[in-house]
């Protein structure tokens, strides 16, 4: 009988070879504090939402969709829901990303990933896993998706709307009712969502809640259930943002998470 296969990172960042493929499987709730690793590491959640908050930034990663962290970037992850992670750990410089980069996973990246975990530690470089490993490499997406990150508030004051809005995304209070229960002027809060976040407060609660709204989806949640949870008074509304941001109706989305959702 076969040994399971590790699913400690460190057993991972000293391979021989260029590509080393983990399975793991989290609770909902799971919070791996601050860290980093010598590998490249391409997350990819199979079922689940990841949260991740690394070089600045907060990323809600729903299926369909991977990160990418370069090696000896820290972050730290948080899951929303169980999760079952698939994680590409390749040797640094053969990746094309240089920051932290949401990617699209396509069926044949999310055929490869499965058959990658599976592969020995020491696969053979020679045979069909080594080819498995360069297609796989070669198939990841290094152009990234816009409109997915949240910038992460340095300022006590505005962590403290994004910690908010982040768990109640419906709430409709506005600047001036925030400015008011934070003892600022509205002018003040304006400049500073301007100043650390680069962009005004309505701007920047349409990308939380699209970000919301996106491991909604992947989460299986329908549509019209959605757009009430992140404040949108209509289905409609809720798409017009939805493809603004994004480029697809909120409907395509779910299709297309639904098209990789385990069986």
């Amino acid at each position: 009988m076969t040994a399971p296969k590790s699913s400690n990172q460190i057993d991972y960042q000293w391979l021989d070879r260029p590509l080393g493929a983990m399975p793991k499987e989290y609770p909902d709730g799971h919070h791996s504090r601050p860290h980093q690793h010598p590998r490249d590491q391409l997350m990819y959640a199979v079922q689940g939402v990841m949260q991740v908050r690394a070089a600045g930034s907060l990323w809600l990663v729903p299926p369909r969709t991977a990160l990418w962290m370069p090696a000896g970037v820290v972050h730290e992850t948080r899951m929303r829901g169980k999760v079952s992670l698939r994680t590409a750990y390749l040797a640094p410089g053969l990746g094309g990303g240089r920051g932290p980069t949401l990617t699209g996973v396509s069926p044949l990246l999310h055929e490869l990933l499965l058959r990658a975990v599976d592969m020995p530690m020491d696969y053979d470089e020679a045979g069909k896993d080594g080819l498995i490993a360069r297609l796989l490499m070669q198939e990841i997406d290094w152009r990234g998706l816009a409109h997915l990150d949240m910038p992460w508030p340095a300022d006590a004051r505005l962590r403290r709307i994004h910690d908010h809005l982040l768990r109640h995304p419906a709430d409709a209070d506005g600047l001036a009712a925030w400015a008011a229960r934070l003892g600022l002027s509205e002018r003040t809060l304006a400049r500073l969502f301007v100043r650390e976040l680069g962009m005004g407060f309505t701007a920047w609660r349409h990308r939380l809640r699209l970000m919301v709204a996106l491991s909604r989806l992947g989460q299986g949640a329908p549509v019209g259930v959605v757009a009430h949870e992140t404040g949108y008074a209509t289905a409609s509304a809720f798409a017009a943002m939805f493809k603004r941001l994004i480029g697809r109706l909120p409907s395509d989305q779910a299709r297309r998470t639904s098209a990789l959702a385990p069986a």
